[in-house]
């Protein structure tokens, strides 16, 4: 862990919201190893540390992490933001994003709008829209899971949590178990491997893992596809089929 803001060594969360998406990402992956970056010290970050997250994405490329999960979003576009994304996506890293949480009222919310990364919508436990993401964008993945009335700790606690910053958590969570389920049994070439551990790769996961939803958003379940008495062999070629578009 390493903090950008202030003092190096103050790693103490005020808020909770990197400890509420570290928790729930170790929840749901929890032979997950984390590298955690803190960039904020309050809930509305100042336009003047935008520049933080970039730092903390050149950082997290230093630490050879697979999947960069950015629970967060800006109003303004960061061109900053936006080369440190891209050169992440490039090295061949999975990039999430938040999609923003004020509906209709806002457009996504950057870097979400980036195309190049994977932007993720806020659902409920019944996989229908949440009801607080952006509107689904025309030839887009639209991605949406898990991300209303999720119970969380904090200071001893039970809070329950709303947002598409949760929905990234759950997501990133999918893709962690994704990588270590297809790439264990050693099925894939090296090309492959090289296509599973990127954005496109992982796009492609996520389509082959969703349903259409309400509202043109596609819903990512995995257990999609262990509906019925597929065996593992069925879905392991289903996924080595998708990896070779």
């Amino acid at each position: 862990m390493k903090s950008f803001k202030g003092d190096s060594e103050d790693l103490n969360d005020e808020i909770g919201h990197g400890t509420h998406i570290a928790e729930l990402v170790l929840t749901l992956a929890p032979e997950a190893i984390l590298c955690v970056a803190k960039v904020a010290v309050k809930r509305v970050m100042p336009q003047e540390d935008t520049n933080l997250i970039s730092k903390a994405i050149q950082w997290a490329l230093t630490q050879d992490v697979d999947i960069i999960s950015l629970s967060l979003g800006l109003d303004l576009l960061d061109l900053e933001l936006d080369a440190a994304i891209n050169k992440a996506i490039a090295a061949g890293k999975i990039v999430l994003a938040a999609a923003g949480n004020d509906g209709n009222n806002k457009p996504r919310a950057h870097p979400g709008r980036n195309r190049n990364v994977l932007c993720i919508h806020a659902s409920n436990g019944k996989g229908k829209d949440g009801g607080i993401s952006p509107r689904a964008l025309d030839n887009d993945d639209n991605f949406m899971t898990l991300g209303t009335a999720i119970p969380l700790n904090w200071k001893g606690k039970e809070v329950v949590k709303s947002g598409t910053s949760f929905a990234t958590a759950v997501a990133a969570a999918i893709a962690a178990n994704a990588l270590a389920i297809i790439s264990r049994d050693g099925l894939l070439n090296e090309d492959q491997v090289k296509r599973l551990y990127s954005c496109d790769g992982m796009r492609l996961i996520f389509a082959l893992l969703s349903s259409q939803s309400d509202n043109g958003y596609k819903y990512v379940a995995p257990w999609n596809l262990w509906v019925g008495d597929r065996s593992s062999e069925l879905i392991q070629h289903q996924i080595l089929e998708v990896l070779r578009r």
